[in-house]
């Protein structure tokens, strides 16, 4: 980040006339920028018995993105966030099934390896809210945030919104977990295709739409809803909703 300012990176990492026409793969991720940290943005655990409480699919590109930026030199530490699932009897955190997948998976250090304090995030405002204080203990100047392409301008929105609201100063950017696996091996290229929202709209047009729903107006109200009110009451009634109750 010398030569240049990390804002003029961003751009050079997501502008189609600077970052995808013309260049390869290794020089995209070439010109993303060190930082601080990468965040994982929780996304779920499998609950099949067989499976039971080990990362969903995006939560596991999630993680793997991760740790490919960490392999590359581009974050010192990667944060996991996450808290128990709702709707669903599962025993563990996102983030500790986040923080387990690499550790064991990829031999990354457990002391570069910092989960969520509480692991109680049920909601990405609250993955945010919940590493805020982590944040500045540990002084974060620069991170990256990686998710599922639909779910990153959302994110990125409100991770500004909250960093602004508790007086952080973090340069920040969203990198979609798919365009960094996209060309990590012909296995991988094969789970992002797989898993291509424009490809699973015409499997899914329900499932598609409600994700574009939910994040168009997630994103929305990133914007217009400062303090989040109306974001978290419909966080809350959600939770009602998937919380069993006494008889």
């Amino acid at each position: 980040m010398k030569e240049r300012g990390f804002i003029e990176k961003y751009e050079a990492v997501l502008s189609p006339t600077k970052a995808v026409e013309g260049l390869t793969h290794e020089q995209w991720l070439e010109k993303i920028p060190q930082v601080d940290a990468v965040i994982v943005l929780g996304s779920g655990l499998k609950s099949l018995h067989e499976e039971k409480d080990v990362l969903n699919v995006h939560g596991k590109m999630r993680t793997i993105a991760a740790y490919e930026l960490y392999r590359l030199g581009k974050a010192k530490e990667i944060i996991v966030t996450g808290g128990i699932p709702t709707g669903g009897d599962y025993d563990r955190s996102m983030a500790d099934a986040e923080e387990e997948y690499l550790v064991d998976n990829f031999d990354v250090p457990k002391s570069d390896v910092i989960k969520e304090p509480g692991e109680s995030s049920e909601s990405t405002i609250e993955n945010f809210e919940n590493i805020v204080d982590l944040l500045k203990n540990k002084n974060i100047r620069t991170a990256i945030i990686v998710s599922n392409g639909y779910h990153i301008p959302r994110a990125e929105a409100l991770f500004k919104k909250l960093s602004a609201q508790h007086g952080l100063s973090i340069e920040v950017m969203g990198i979609p977990a798919e365009e960094i696996l996209l060309e990590r091996s012909p296995h991988y290229r094969k789970l992002v295709e797989h898993y291509d929202i424009a490809e699973k709209a015409l499997e899914h047009p329900q499932r598609v739409k409600n994700y574009i729903k939910k994040e168009g107006i997630g994103l929305f109200l990133a914007h217009i809803d400062r303090k989040d009110v109306i974001a978290r009451k419909r966080a809350e009634i959600r939770n009602k909703k998937n919380t069993p109750q006494d008889k």
